[in-house]
């Protein structure tokens, strides 16, 4: 009995330095990969959508378990010696990262979700919707057709703007978020999001006023015809 307690401690043990040492492999990685392109921590934490104190733990070998999102996000910046070879990510999550930007800020700038966004970057969506690829594109400054041929779309028949795409797009010309449309419009978040989301069927008229007033291409003429005045 006693020799069988004793290997079955020795198994725990191997597993705790087996996991011990995948830990440090990987705070090695991290660490390397910040101090060789000259980031700072607060920086490349931004980039991957992390706390800093996450990534501090991460790079000192301390963190006991890695979320799915996590072991995600390391695998968007480094290298192939995390399964991932950076030069064959796709062109949204290249751009993403050269602009510097986390998913939590294209999401802020876009209005995708930031889950939408990681599993577009990441493969995990095979084709996504349009309409998301266009978003992503504008808000991105990237060629619409470029974007749409790198997800399969060979053909795509123009389609007819909706009011709540023409002033989102709009929005994202000029690079605001709804909250910052809100401070400049004094409409409120709430209000732009129901709008831009096509919860809101038919906005008032001096809201589509003010949003025509406020925003450059935006023709009032065509907003009223597009929800009906």
């Amino acid at each position: 009995m006693i020799y069988y307690v004793n290997y079955g401690i020795l198994l725990i043990l191997k597993n705790i330095r087996r996991k011990r040492n995948g830990r440090k492999n990987l705070a090695e990685l991290v660490k390397n990969y910040r101090l060789k392109h000259k980031i700072r921590q607060k920086d490349l934490a931004k980039q991957l959508n992390l706390s800093v104190a996450t990534l501090s733990q991460i790079e000192q070998g301390i963190v006991r378990e890695f979320q799915p999102k996590t072991i995600s996000a390391l695998n968007l910046i480094l290298d192939s010696k995390l399964n991932m070879d950076v030069s064959k990510l796709n062109l949204i999550a290249k751009t993403r990262l050269q602009l510097g930007l986390s998913l939590r800020q294209l999401s802020n700038k876009s209005g995708i979700k930031p889950q939408v966004i990681h599993h577009l970057e990441t493969g995990k969506t095979k084709k996504p919707h349009l309409n998301t690829l266009l978003t992503l594109a504008l808000t991105l400054h990237l060629d619409p057709e470029e974007v749409k041929r790198e997800f399969g779309y060979t053909y795509c028949p123009k389609k007819n703007t909706s009011g709540e795409q023409l002033i989102k797009n709009a929005r994202i010309r000029e690079n605001l978020s709804t909250a910052d449309l809100a401070n400049i419009t004094g409409l409120t978040h709430h209000q732009l999001r129901n709008i831009e989301t096509g919860k809101t069927k038919k906005p008032h008229l001096l809201t589509l006023e003010i949003l025509a007033n406020n925003l450059e291409k935006l023709n009032l003429d065509e907003l009223k015809s597009k929800f009906g005045y």
